[in-house]
């Protein structure tokens, strides 16, 4: 999955807000992270990511619902970095 793809995923359902969407959040995070072959990369398709969604953060962007949404899905790219990057088990330090 490529970061644009991925971006818009989210994007759309942040703009949905539904509770049973977060499991398709969390496979489009997967699949764009693991599409990069080194833990420093995926680690930093992260941070695109995180740098993506900063900018709809406004105080005035969207549905308190949507807000929050939009945390958990900041917080599972968060979870998510660390996880895959260079610092995960299975990796060397």
């Amino acid at each position: 999955m490529l970061r644009d793809e991925c971006t818009r995923v989210l994007r759309t359902l942040i703009e949905k807000a539904q509770r049973e969407d977060l499991g398709t959040a969390q496979n489009a995070i997967l699949r764009f992270a693991m599409n990069q072959s080194e833990p420093q990369a995926r680690a930093a398709a992260m941070d695109d990511l995180l740098s993506d969604l900063a900018g709809e953060e406004r105080a005035d962007s969207g549905s308190d619902i949507q807000k929050a949404f939009r945390t958990v899905l900041v917080s599972m790219i968060e979870r998510t970095k660390i996880t895959v990057g260079p610092g995960s088990p299975g990796h060397a330090r």
